[in-house]
């Protein structure tokens, strides 16, 4: 397996391990949609729900991850169907899908 233009993961045998953990971790739990590498050894992860409210149950994947990479996480949000942006207590953020294309 060849990662292009991420040689620190592949130099690096622990986070290797981790990336490779985490991927298929979200494979066999369907429920962290992308994760994102920005800089070294930081990630970013993203979880799509089709909910118009979303709960701090929706964000359970989201605080394993979190919990599981520690600081590697510099950030998470759940994309919902709904109207309102939500900030939980572990700084998750559940932001409308709209939020995409919606400037400000």
């Amino acid at each position: 397996m060849v990662f292009q233009g991420f040689p620190d993961i592949v130099t690096d045998g622990d986070l290797l391990g981790r990336v490779l953990d985490t991927f298929v971790a979200t494979q066999i739990r369907h429920e962290i949609d992308h994760i994102i590498e920005i800089g070294l050894r930081k990630i970013f992860a993203a979880a799509v729900k089709a909910t118009a409210s979303p709960s701090a149950e929706d964000m359970k994947h989201l605080r394993w991850l979190k919990a599981e990479l520690g600081s590697a996480v510099v950030g998470a949000v759940l994309l919902h169907t709904g109207p309102m942006s939500i900030i939980f207590d572990d700084n998750i953020l559940a932001l409308p899908i709209a939020t995409l294309w919606t400037p400000n």
